[in-house]
């Protein structure tokens, strides 16, 4: 490349020696273009400078996210360790429905687990006490729902019934002589009320009932006056029906 200067002063040169006009482009061509006297930014550093910073801020930003996501996890991890802590600490407030109401009028034997009018229960002991009855293997025993727990000298509330169902077995032992760590006493199981599944055929209706549903109704004149109706006795009875009675009666429903 030819300085812009030289250039300047060789086409001057040529113009003052007499070279025609028409050669002059020819050889300027030959020599190239001048060269420029500003200098040339080099904009690849400055490109690569750029596409340095964008990394650079979006793994910044990306970390930024992190570290964010991070302490919100730690926060959350912190709270709810201290949420469980101070449940830990609480749970002895929480009401215990299996202990006894204070307010009820009835309560439940240790033994069986049956409910009684409160007052008429009785203590029982399951640690020897003088020459007195007592019973170690209760202790094994899982206490009912809503009884009283055993107090701190080895009493539990006892209904009538378990009291001589132990008392019985305790007198054998004694009469057995045997060690009080080899006793196994038997323990009374709560009592299941019997369920009535008696049914009967109503005479009039032909429909099942259960018993409680069981009315007696003359068809006959009765001595003791009470009113009848002599059109039942005609029609057929029922298939499973009881018969009429020789004093006039038929089983009939109250509804």
């Amino acid at each position: 490349m030819w300085p812009a200067r030289s250039l300047r002063e060789a086409r001057e040169h040529l113009i003052a020696g007499g070279m025609h006009h028409h050669i002059l482009p020819l050889l300027m061509e030959r020599m190239g273009p001048p060269a420029s006297t500003a200098p040339t930014l080099d904009h690849s550093q400055d490109d690569n400078d750029s596409a340095l910073d964008l990394s650079s801020g979006s793994r910044g930003r990306e970390t930024m996210k992190s570290c964010s996501s991070a302490m919100s996890h730690i926060s959350a991890v912190s709270h709810h360790s201290s949420y469980v802590s101070e449940g830990a600490g609480s749970s002895t407030d929480i009401l215990d429905l299996t202990l006894p109401d204070k307010n009820a009028t009835t309560e439940v034997c240790y033994v069986c687990g049956d409910e009684f009018k409160r007052g008429s229960l009785n203590y029982i002991r399951t640690r020897q006490a003088n020459k007195t009855s007592h019973y170690p293997s209760l202790v094994h025993h899982p206490r009912p729902p809503r009884s009283r727990p055993m107090d701190s000298a080895g009493r539990v509330h006892a209904c009538e019934d378990c009291c001589q169902y132990l008392l019985v077995q305790w007198e054998k032992f004694e009469t057995e002589k045997l060690n009080h760590t080899d006793r196994n006493y038997m323990l009374r199981k709560r009592q299941t009320p019997v369920v009535d599944t008696t049914t009967f055929v109503c005479y009039i209706c032909a429909l099942d009932y259960h018993s409680s549903s069981l009315r007696l109704l003359y068809c006959r004149s009765n001595s003791e006056n009470e009113p009848y109706y002599p059109q039942v006795e005609l029609q057929r009875p029922p298939p499973g029906a009881s018969p009429i009675s020789s004093g006039g009666m038929v089983q009939v429903c109250s509804h």
